[in-house]
């Protein structure tokens, strides 16, 4: 990690290596605390290719996967086997590669449909318990999860069915803001200089979906974090 004064909540990283495994030890150490103390441990991935090199580093790692409950912030509305799912990133690069004995994978049925899919998957999580650590990636524009600049007035939502996404494909189903903050820790991957624009702004005291979700911890890129 570069040695500077950043913002208490901000780590710096020199590369995309070093900041995959401090975020691969924080899994870890949370995955280890949790399944100690309570026997389950919840963890939220980001939809999108961010966190590919995250699920692969975590496949190369001894894990006692057993009790861990996994879940995406978010799912395009597709069918199950379509290229565009983004659990497909976890099953490829994760889940196909470890044993995945005890391991529940609470996949959002959004190929139902994102109102249908999200009050399924709503209902589902109302047995369940808060999550431990969710994991955000972020867009250029702010986004995170499929949470868009006009979502910012629902903040007490669980689930939130998208219908006209910015991004193709315009049909998901997203986690919502009140889900997401009642997380006990919430982190977000920001990797690149293409995120130096969005970066500044947030420093800066703008406001964007992915600071409404109220991030314990941003995980930067050196070229992404700027001067």
């Amino acid at each position: 990690m570069l040695a500077d004064s950043s913002p208490v909540g901000w780590q710096r990283y020199d590369d995309v290596t070093t900041l995959v495994h401090a975020v691969c030890d924080l899994i870890e150490a949370r995955l280890h605390e949790a399944i100690a103390s309570k026997n389950e441990f919840h963890l939220v991935f980001p939809g999108g290719r961010s966190v590919v090199p995250v699920l692969e580093e975590l496949e190369r790692r001894c894990i006692f996967w057993s009790g861990v409950h996994l879940y995406m912030t978010d799912e395009r509305c597709v069918e199950v086997d379509d290229v565009q799912r983004n659990d497909r990133l976890v099953d490829d690069y994760l889940l196909s590669k470890i044993d995945t004995a005890g391991v529940t994978f609470h996949r959002i049925p959004a190929e139902l449909g994102p109102e249908k899919g999200a009050a399924l998957f709503e209902e589902e999580l109302a047995q369940l318990p808060v999550f431990d650590l969710v994991i955000l990636g972020i867009g250029e524009d702010g986004h995170t999860a499929s949470l868009f600049s006009d979502s910012l007035v629902q903040e007490a939502t669980q689930v939130l069915s998208v219908v006209d996404s910015p991004k193709p494909p315009p049909e998901r189903v997203s986690l919502g803001y009140g889900r997401l903050t009642s997380a006990r820790e919430r982190i977000v991957l920001v990797m690149g200089e293409g995120k130096s624009g969005i970066v500044e702004d947030i420093r800066a005291g703008d406001v964007f979906p992915v600071t409404r979700v109220q991030p314990d911890t941003w995980f930067v890129t050196a070229d992404a974090y700027g001067m």
